[in-house]
């Protein structure tokens, strides 16, 4: 039987950053919550608590890829995020294409609500589940067997 992977994901972002956990075992994938932040100072303390509750063997990153290949403008500070993730907790990164997660995430949402959900969306919610969406998009890439 092969050894389950618990990943740990990241939507970055200079105002908030949403996570989310996944499971190769399971191949599930759950939002978590979404961190405040003000870049360059990030929210360590609660990065800390997130890594010590959950114990990640893989923490993954998005990181929006253009139609173009040309970077995009959060490339710099996603990729210096996940060197500073790197040598803070030397587990292993791995990046996502993270392109369309927040769309994607809010018309999962919004169609929630079209089906009776009663809150409206928020952003930090749709960052947790942009989050989601990164695993579920490792899962069926890498992940799974």
């Amino acid at each position: 039987m092969p050894e389950a992977i618990r990943v740990l994901a990241f939507d970055f972002g200079k105002k908030r950053i949403g996570t989310a956990l996944g499971n190769t075992l399971t191949a599930t994938a759950s939002p978590l919550e979404t961190l405040s932040c003000n870049y360059p100072d990030l929210p360590w303390p609660a990065i800390d608590e997130l890594m010590t509750s959950w114990a990640p063997t893989l923490l993954l990153l998005g990181l929006p890829q253009t139609d173009d290949g040309k970077p995009s403008s959060m490339e710099k500070p996603i990729r210096r995020f996940a060197a500073q993730l790197q040598k803070r907790y030397d587990t292993p990164v791995e990046f996502v294409n993270e392109a369309f997660t927040s769309h994607e995430a809010e018309t999962r949402l919004k169609r929630q609500r079209q089906q009776g959900r009663k809150q409206r969306v928020s952003k930090n919610e749709i960052d947790r589940l942009a989050a989601a969406v990164i695993v579920e998009t490792w899962l069926e890439n890498h992940g799974t067997t």
